[in-house]
């Protein structure tokens, strides 16, 4: 048994890496975004402390993992392909692996905790 500590002022800030097949346009945003590692499979999770702009959209995607969004700061439009909802502050959303969904973000940036049941594998939605 072991216990992994983190502390956010010690992890660097980070650009994820990016699927291939990407536009220049969607390159361009996936730059935009930020992270924080917080866990990378201590325990079986990965997690993520993760910073958007406002306004940057992230395209339909899906993952071959399930995944939860923690809203901490500002906000986001949720599509998961049925419907859209807003997302605010200490908001949730669990994802399931396969599950399609996009979301834009809001006027005021967001910031959210994001954890993996496995690293980050992406494909975009055709």
């Amino acid at each position: 048994m072991s216990v992994t500590v983190t502390h956010v002022a010690a992890a660097p800030w980070t650009t994820p890496a990016l699927p291939d097949g990407l536009t220049p346009d969607q390159l361009e945003r996936g730059r935009q975004v930020k992270r924080q590692g917080l866990a990378a499979g201590e325990g079986g999770f990965h997690a993520s402390h993760v910073s958007m702009p406002p306004g940057l959209v992230a395209d339909r995607h899906h993952h071959d993992h399930s995944e939860l969004i923690v809203i901490l700061r500002g906000s986001m439009e949720f599509d998961d392909g049925d419907s859209t909802v807003e997302l605010v502050e200490h908001d949730s959303a669990v994802i399931d692996a396969g599950q399609v969904y996009g979301f834009t973000v809001g006027a005021s940036g967001v910031e959210f905790l994001l954890v993996r049941a496995a690293k980050a594998a992406s494909q975009m939605a055709g």
